[in-house]
Order: structure tokens, then C-alpha cells, then sequence
């Protein structure tokens, strides 16, 4: 038998571009893998020399999905570097408009990219697989999704300035107050945010849940690494705590570069971070926030994380 080369291209269940090429010898068993995806793209290098306070303008361009977050953890380094600390009010429109971004971008995903495999089910057809599928089968589902992304799209939108890449956040602060009436009409369309949010969770948790046999193949042993502050779920601030299968160990943010390494693996274009901890890899994202916490600090939250 000839050698042949399985491409799954695009990958596209992730944020981004990626393709998969699996090589198969003579007797069609695995001979290597590789991941390709281009995650370099020379912000390190093309950034030097720039003025320091342009830098959070600058970092959302990294990604129209996650902008947010580039653009507050660029805040946050000119923060540290200046040695300022924002008063109050600021740090929670920073905290407000980062959660609406973690909104945005979980919509997205458990919707749009996961969730047609999730609620239409593996074995459903793959040309209709997809949002357009989810929209069809489940259209009340994807409706409301939609509702719940485009209200984070507001609340990013009044906090940051723009709906993608904000610019509001700026060395210290924020670049301007809430007023009185924006602050109302946010709360009204927090409230509504929730209505929607706690109903998609229902639907996702009776479509999914019930799914034991595809829910126990996705397990994988592994260490998990997320911030956490004083053992809450936390998404701005706090330490990072790296959680095994027996043990946690929590350390400073500012410590990262002391904890963690990169190396690179044939296999992969991306580069690939261990922990100096454990000298192993490790998760992080969503699943690896719920198991390094020991609580959320709301009451409805905690109630479903238990």
C-alpha cells in the first residue's frame, strides 16, 4: 500500500485558523502527526520601540473574538510598570467589561463552534453540523444565544468604547466615568443577560449532559492552571493556582516567567508551555477555571458549579 497523508483542514471548532496532517506508512497505521497552526505573527518584534501607553490600543488587534482581554491585560503590564493602582469605580468598569468579553467570546464558542457537535450529536451530518443546523433544529436555542451575545456586545461597547478592540481602558484607569443613565440602562440589560443565560444553561445541561458516553470519552487526566482569588473563580485579578490530580500550588501572577517554559515540539507549530511545578503540561481555559476554583463568590453561579 502506497503511503498517504490525511489533511483535516480547516480545524474549525477553535478561534482561529489550524489544520491537521496525519501521515499513515505502508500498513495504514500512524506513522506522525502535526498540528499546523500559525500563531506567530511578530507582535513581539514589530511592537518594540512603541510608545508604552499605545500598547492597549494596540494588543486587541490580536483577535476580534477576545479583544477585551488582550486589551485589559495590556493595561494592566502599563499599570505595573508606572506603579499605579486604578481607584475603584475604574477597576469595576474594567472587571464589568471584562466579564461582557468572556460573554461574548463563551457565546461564541459553546454555540457556534462547539455547541452543533454538543446538541446535534456526533453522529449527525456533518454539512449540517454548524450553526446554521443549530439554528434549524434548535432555532428558540440559538435565538436567545444570539440575544445573549449581541447584550455582552453592548455592555463591551459602552465600557470599552467600541464593541471590538475597546479603547477605554488607559494607563490608571478608565478614560471616562459611567454616567447615571448608562449605568440604568446597562443594569437592564445585564438583568435580561441573565434571564437568558440561566435559560440556555437548563437547555445546554438537558441536551448534554444526558450524553454519559460521549461526556466520559472526553476525559483526559491532566494538571489545570486558571487564576483564582483567595480560592474564588476569579477573571481580572488574584493568583495563579496550577491544581494536579493530588495536590495545588498557588503563586503570584508576576511570578509566570519564573513557573512556566515553552519548548517546541516537532509536532506542533505552536509553542508548547510546562510548568517548572510539576514539569508537565497543563489546561487552561474554561474547564480548567471550575477546577482550580473552590467556589464562585455569586450565589446562583456556585449553586451550579457544586
Amino acid at each position: 500500500m502506497a503511503r498517504r497523508t490525511i489533511t483535516v483542514n480547516p480545524v474549525t471548532r477553535i478561534e482561529g485558523h489550524a489544520r491537521v496532517d496525519i501521515e499513515l506508512d505502508d500498513n495504514d497505521q500512524i506513522k506522525q502527526s502535526v498540528f499546523k497552526v500559525m500563531d506567530f505573527r511578530g507582535w513581539e518584534t514589530f511592537t518594540r520601540g512603541t510608545q508604552v501607553e499605545m500598547m492597549p490600543l494596540i494588543m486587541p488587534r490580536i483577535c476580534g473574538t477576545c479583544s477585551v482581554s488582550h486589551h485589559l491585560a495590556a493595561v494592566k503590564a502599563v499599570d505595573n510598570l508606572f506603579g499605579v493602582t486604578p481607584p475603584p469605580a475604574a477597576k469595576l468598569l474594567r472587571q464589568a467589561m471584562n466579564l461582557a468579553g468572556y460573554i461574548h467570546s463563551h457565546g461564541i464558542h459553546i454555540f457556534a463552534l462547539a455547541g452543533p457537535d454538543l446538541l446535534l450529536g456526533l453522529d449527525a451530518e456533518p454539512a449540517k453540523r454548524n450553526i446554521i443546523g443549530l439554528t434549524d433544529q434548535h432555532p428558540e436555542i440559538a435565538t436567545k444565544a444570539l440575544q445573549l451575545r449581541k447584550i455582552s456586545t453592548e455592555i463591551i461597547e459602552t465600557l470599552g468604547g467600541r464593541g471590538i478592540h475597546p479603547v477605554a481602558a488607559v494607563a490608571g484607569g478608565v478614560a471616562s466615568p459611567l454616567s447615571k443613565s448608562k449605568r440604568d440602562a446597562l443594569r437592564i440589560r445585564a438583568e435580561e443577560g441573565i434571564t437568558l443565560a440561566k435559560y440556555l444553561l437548563e437547555q445546554f445541561k438537558q441536551q448534554v449532559f444526558s450524553q454519559t458516553e460521549l461526556l466520559h470519552s472526553l476525559e483526559l487526566p491532566t494538571a489545570y492552571l486558571s487564576l483564582v482569588n483567595q480560592g474564588a473563580l476569579d477573571f481580572y485579578e488574584g493568583q495563579l493556582r496550577l491544581r494536579t490530580q493530588d495536590k495545588s500550588v498557588d503563586f503570584p501572577e508576576y511570578q509566570w516567567s519564573e513557573k512556566l517554559f515553552e519548548e517546541v515540539d516537532p509536532h506542533s507549530y505552536a509553542k508548547l508551555v510546562f510548568c517548572k511545578i510539576n514539569n508537565d503540561s497543563y489546561r487552561v481555559g474554561p474547564l480548567a477555571r471550575l477546577n482550580c476554583c473552590d467556589h464562585i463568590d455569586t450565589p446562583q453561579a456556585n449553586a451550579e458549579l457544586q
